[in-house]
């Protein structure tokens, strides 16, 4: 049997939907600056999503079957940077 829906609940999630993805970009945003990075990635995600284990669980799934392992930048030491310059 259909169950139907109310256009107030309908906006209801349409505006709660909008909401979380702004949430979403900010913090994932903040997140990727902090690590000193200018592009967003799962491990962003994963920490926004960090107190949602289900959550967590589908994006390392989908991220095991869909997504390259990230190049790991080498780092100077300090001493061997400021020798550069």
């Amino acid at each position: 049997k259909a169950v139907s829906v109310s256009k107030q609940l309908l906006q209801c999630i349409t505006d709660l939907t909008l909401k979380l993805c702004g949430d979403i970009q900010s913090d994932t945003e903040k997140f990727a600056k902090h690590a000193r990075r200018t592009t967003v990635n799962v491990d962003d995600v994963r920490l926004f999503a960090r107190r949602n284990e289900d959550v967590v669980k589908f994006l390392d799934d989908f991220a095991s079957k869909h997504l390259k392992p990230p190049m790991k930048r080498k780092r100077t030491a300090p001493e061997q940077h400021a020798e550069q310059h």
